[in-house]
């Protein structure tokens, strides 16, 4: 994790990728095409492999809209030009592009195999997706987004709270070994932190800070 993000610097939708795909999310999903679908695929018998002309069919009419007599005869050539159409375009069409795989390759067990090892692949890289019920379907909305980034910007006299924020988001953002329970515990912390600033009793306990606040 770079130090920006660390401190909390970095916007937080950099972090939490909801309009955006970075590289290492956008190789980690090719890489599951490749582990469910493309490795699968033996060039000397591609000519006989009716599931992936299936499937080619099914891409070139439904999805890139082109002719069926486009289609390349060559496997190589072919898999050249969805890796470079996948490569170059925007992020939403990559997801645009995976749905439309596991809605419509002919093979129900290679689709489960791609939905899980995307999952993991989302999870991992912190995208604000996941593919559920036959779609990708946002999980951490841009209201979230933009009540955390706010929370990061609060004001110096509530200090202590960002500080906590800012540990609860780079706890949760380690993207090699993320500690959910202590991002938890120091959510849990800035919360205490703003109720106690708020009453202005510094040695006041949390469940205290609560009840005059209930009162007030």
């Amino acid at each position: 994790m770079l130090f920006s993000q660390r401190k909390g610097i970095e916007p937080i939708k950099n972090v939490i990728q909801s309009d955006s795909i970075d590289d290492d999310l956008r190789n980690g999903l090719w890489n599951a095409l490749i582990d469910s679908y493309w490795k699968s695929v033996q060039i000397k018998y591609f000519d006989f492999d009716e599931e992936i002309h299936t499937f080619q069919k099914r891409l070139y009419a439904n999805y890139f809209k082109k002719p069926l007599d486009t289609i390349e005869d060559d496997w190589e050539a072919f898999y050249n030009g969805i890796r470079k159409y996948f490569f170059n375009c925007r992020w939403y069409k990559v997801y645009d592009f995976l749905e439309f795989i596991i809605n419509n390759y002919p093979n129900k067990y290679k689709n489960d195999t791609c939905v899980s090892i995307c999952n993991y692949i989302l999870k991992k890289e912190l995208s604000a997706y996941r593919f559920v019920g036959g779609q990708f379907t946002q999980i951490t909305s841009q209201e979230e987004i933009s009540e955390i980034e706010e929370a990061l910007n609060i004001s110096n006299p509530f200090k202590p709270v960002r500080v906590h924020i800012k540990s609860a988001l780079t706890l949760f953002s380690d993207k090699k070994s993320p500690d959910y329970r202590n991002s938890i515990k120091e959510s849990i912390s800035a919360v205490e932190s703003i109720c106690i600033l708020t009453t202005k009793k510094k040695n006041t306990a949390f469940s205290q800070a609560l009840n005059i606040l209930k009162k007030n």
